[in-house]
């Protein structure tokens, strides 16, 4: 039987052995496998950060092993003919894997920290310690052809923990603000309360990194969207108190209004809501005690995406009237029932709260009136105040930021400052006294000149935080961005170790060993710039720009610390842990 000459062999991708012969019968061409493939990674250890979805955690490259050779030289075998599959086990004998198909020709393979942590997930791998993760490439030429294995690269890995249940609400600079909406059902559905200023903005993020605003195109408020181009989140020009529902299923938001709140039953009278507090309160002057039941309603307004006017924007005569109700428990109360709820009253004055905060547990409780913070006193007893600094987070311009007095001789004051300013910021030298403003005079956002002429706006830097010095006495002022924050002079050591930005603007922690006196005290270095610090007041617990270190620990047994600073309010504290 004559048979054909073969040139060249078309595998179709598949099949290691070659079909045919040469000269006579019987002589077979077969295709020979090169050496398997040579693993190797760009990281030893990988520890996975939820707050960096898209970063780079793993690169794995291996040789290019695509080619083969054939048993007769003569014969040519097709190029890129081996299959390679990228596979992570959490086990040496890969029981099971996690596969990525490599495309013919690529011999590389990058992992952000959300595949990789997906993969971890898939492969059942416990969360939030470390795990040897193991990688290798499977290389075949066919389904039929027993495939050959790299060597082996182990990695260690700290997968994290997603939870569903809790989505985060961030500032407008994407920023922590410490506010959480809650899914019950971990069904992507968030609901909670807000207390928001008139046109406030926000952004949700959920367990996964996805942040979410509104779809980027006007008219569409309310519509949600997760891509690059979205929009940050606004609401109405009402100020209050807002439920708020976040379903990422259906890409939907509403905002309902709670206008009012009204107690009857053993207690009957409205209610009355602190919007910075997120609470609402009703005063009882000790006419009944001990145990009493009462219901709490009201009325409010619901914005869906169907509340605009014709030009697209919100609007407040689009909304749907809607009732309130609360029930349940006093320690763990539901929106939505009706139904009456029993708490124990004190004796004497005293304030019903109802507690907003938490969506996991809202709590009615009796008892003294929630606080904010008191500002601190400084040795000075003097502030200037920053209207229009943070305007841009959706607030009226107001007194809430200040500089402190650190330097009376020279009417030097300092602090740090939360930006985000859409007209520019004005310095006032009496708190609630626009009389007593003083004006851009030269200069930019970085530094400048003040005047009491005029009417001219400071520049202001861009969104985040910064320490503002300001001095009256030459009537300048300056700004730097804080890029990061530490301590020195614990235990009369002066390396420099960096504190931990937390979800409030301006407060930062460290975990810290006291292990001997501090003669010179604790400096809070800003940038590790030793010209731009803090230190103490002859108050334990007060913090002031440009002074000498705080010896607060040296009243302190040796042990571990929570060292905590609020740069903006001018306070530190040590926390035993």
């Amino acid at each position: 039987m004559k048979m054909k000459t073969f040139k060249n062999i078309a595998l179709a991708g598949l099949a290691l052995m070659a079909l045919s012969s040469c000269d006579k019968d019987g002589d077979m061409i077969y295709a020979v496998p090169n050496d398997a493939a040579s693993i190797e990674g760009a990281s030893a250890e990988v520890y996975l950060n939820v707050e960096t979805p898209g970063a780079l955690a793993l690169t794995v490259y291996w040789n290019d092993n695509g080619d083969i050779s054939t048993s007769n030289p003569a014969v040519a075998a097709p190029e890129l003919a081996t299959t390679n599959v990228l596979q992570l086990a959490a086990d040496e004998e890969f029981t099971n894997t996690v596969d990525y198909n490599i495309e013919a020709g690529v011999y590389e393979k990058q992992i952000t920290h959300s595949q990789l942590n997906n993969a971890c997930s898939r492969l059942n791998m416990p969360t939030e310690q470390w795990c040897p993760l193991y990688v290798r490439v499977k290389s075949y030429l066919g389904v039929n052809v027993p495939p050959r294995y790299s060597n082996v690269l182990k990695v260690a890995v700290r997968p994290y923990f997603i939870d569903w249940t809790i989505a985060k609400v961030l500032n407008e600079d994407k920023s922590d603000s410490g506010k959480i909406l809650y899914s019950a059902a971990s069904d992507g559905v968030y609901c909670g309360f807000l207390g928001m200023g008139a046109w406030g903005h926000m952004w949700v993020k959920e367990g996964d990194g996805t942040t979410w605003g509104f779809v980027g195109v006007g008219g569409k408020p309310f519509q949600l969207s997760s891509d690059a181009d979205a929009w940050n989140i606004w609401f109405p020009g009402q100020n209050g108190c807002y439920y708020v529902t976040f379903d990422t299923n259906n890409s939907d938001m509403t905002a309902l209004l709670v206008n009012s709140l009204t107690l009857s039953g053993d207690l009957s009278g409205e209610m009355v809501y602190n919007r910075s507090l997120n609470v609402w309160t009703y005063a009882l002057d000790g006419s009944k005690t001990g145990n009493v039941t009462v219901k709490i309603s009201g009325q409010g307004a619901l914005y869906t995406r169907n509340s605009i006017d014709a030009d697209g924007n919100i609007s407040d005569d689009a909304t749907t009237p809607q009732s309130v109700t609360f029930g349940g428990s006093a320690d763990m109360l539901t929106f939505g029932a009706d139904s009456e709820i029993t708490i124990a009253l004190p004796a004497g004055e005293s304030v019903l709260t109802l507690n907003l905060n938490d969506p996991r547990a809202m709590t009615l409780t009796a008892g003294g009136a929630p606080e904010p913070e008191p500002e601190p006193t400084p040795e000075a007893d003097s502030f200037v105040y920053l209207p229009g600094v943070d305007d841009g987070w959706g607030v009226d311009w107001n007194f809430n930021n200040y500089l402190i007095c650190y330097d009376s001789a020279a009417s030097a004051f300092g602090g740090a400052v939360n930006f985000n300013s859409k007209w520019g910021y004005q310095v006032c030298t009496i708190k609630d006294d626009w009389g007593s403003a003083l004006f851009f005079a030269e200069g930019d956002a970085a530094a400048g000149k003040l005047t009491t002429e005029g009417n001219t706006n400071l520049p202001a830097p861009g969104i985040g935080m910064y320490v503002v010095e300001c001095n009256l006495s030459e009537m300048t002022y300056a700004t730097h961005a804080i890029t990061a924050v530490g301590y020195a002079g614990l235990n009369d050591d002066w390396t420099i170790t960096p504190m931990a930005e937390t979800s409030t603007p301006g407060v930062y922690t460290a975990t810290v060993q006291k292990t001997a006196n501090t003669p010179w005290g604790v400096k809070i270095i800003i940038n590790n710039d030793w010209n731009i610090f803090f230190g103490g007041g002859n108050t334990a617990g007060t913090l002031y720009y440009q002074h000498d270190g705080f010896t607060g620990d040296n009243d302190l047994a040796n042990g571990t610390y929570t060292l905590t600073v609020d740069l903006c309010k001018g306070t530190y504290s040590y926390q035993a842990n």
